[in-house]
């Protein structure tokens, strides 16, 4: 078990190697793990979601071994289960291509693509897509008219405001995640990120459409896999290796990083990559990372991230907590007095309450922060 952790223990590192080496040290990791689990009860959904990957790998090595049969139905069956995805989400591009807005399409779909180039070895169970924010209100009547309905116990008067995605789900039991900005990081309007700039062209469905670069896919991948999650998605590593294999402007992917205040999260990232399965990153492209001076905000923001915690939050304590944090990931505040203000009005979001004391304070730090930007 990872425990919640994005950095894989024993069993579960031992898997990933077999995903990523070649040649006898593969089959050594594969070896090594099959003994260590048991298939039938010990893989959890972390490790379950690697089993295509593993099988193709193992495939092309030319291994023999009993357990083949049984990957190869699974790989069998993501490689069904990602076709009718793909085809789903070829409907919902068409639909909003009818009404001239533009989207990029994140995560599973275009690593499936443009990385790996199998439609099998990454399993996954929803989609994404990016839109302009100023297209959020037709995208979803759009989908709203087309069968999806909203998650429950979300309030799209915060996730306006804070938030950076909200999640629908059609009536096959299909879900959607519409994101305006992929990582929750790029939402303060002082970082002026194009995640569009540099796309590149995708194929979804029988439809043409875009996708991030691969810097921009990086970024992504590398951020979004790395924090504590009770199911980890430990595949952030096989991801980020077969981008870096594909190749990474590493100047570019610097100063994105810097400008995005995730660049610690990546350095950190990066570093295990490299010390840990041998990832071909340039030494230059390490070096710059970790010379760079790192705010407090991103180094508390990394820990707490990573940290194995309560999720989700239960006490009061743990839910302030935790939502500091959060809020901390996209303040760019740094006067203390502002940060706390801040975090005050977006508290007065979050749980939703207007208590008179909330509700003054909310006011006072609207005129403050309006006074001192004027």
């Amino acid at each position: 078990m990872n425990h919640g952790s994005p950095y894989p223990l024993q069993n579960d590192r031992l898997l990933v190697e077999a995903c990523l080496y070649q040649g006898d040290r593969a089959e050594a990791s594969w070896e090594a793990w099959k003994n260590n689990v048991d298939f039938e009860t010990e893989v959890d959904g972390s490790a379950f979601r690697l089993l295509p990957l593993l099988y193709f790998h193992l495939l092309q090595l030319g291994v023999e071994d009993p357990l083949m049969a049984r990957l190869k139905g699974i790989y069998r069956r993501s490689w069904s289960n990602n076709h009718l995805l793909f085809l789903r989400a070829g409907q919902i591009i068409n639909l909003l291509d009818e009404k001239n807005i533009p989207v990029l399409v994140l995560k599973g779909i275009p690593l499936t693509v443009l990385a790996y180039g199998n439609f099998g070895v990454r399993p996954m169970h929803d989609i994404d897509i990016l839109i302009k924010k100023t297209h959020l209100t037709s995208v979803l009547a759009v989908l709203l008219q087309d069968g999806f309905a909203l998650n429950p116990g979300q309030s799209l008067r915060y996730i306006e405001k804070f938030g950076n995605s909200v999640s629908l789900t059609d009536a096959t039991g299909v879900e959607l995640d519409l994101h305006w900005n992929p990582i929750v990081e790029s939402n303060n309007s002082k970082v002026e990120h194009d995640w569009w700039a540099d796309r590149v062209p995708l194929e979804v469905g029988g439809r043409h459409t875009w996708s991030m670069s691969n810097v921009n896919m990086l970024l992504h991948t590398l951020v979004h896999g790395i924090r504590y999650n009770p199911e980890p998605p430990i595949r952030w590593i096989p991801d980020s290796a077969v981008l870096i294999n594909k190749g990474i402007d590493w100047t570019s992917f610097a100063h994105q990083a810097r400008a995005l205040k995730v660049g610690y999260t990546v350095m950190k990232g990066l570093n295990y990559l490299k010390t840990s399965f041998g990832v071909d990153i340039p030494a230059s492209a390490i070096h710059d990372l970790n010379h760079q001076r790192y705010s407090l905000n991103e180094r508390w923001g990394y820990k707490y991230a990573v940290s194995v915690k309560n999720f989700p939050p239960k006490t009061w304590s743990e839910k302030i907590v935790s939502n500091y944090f959060f809020y901390l990931r996209q303040t760019r505040f740094d006067n203390l007095l502002l940060q706390l203000a801040g975090f005050l009005k977006y508290s007065f979001f979050s749980f939703r309450s207007k208590s008179v004391l909330v509700s003054s304070l909310h006011h006072l730090y609207t005129r403050f922060t309006h006074q001192n930007r004027s």
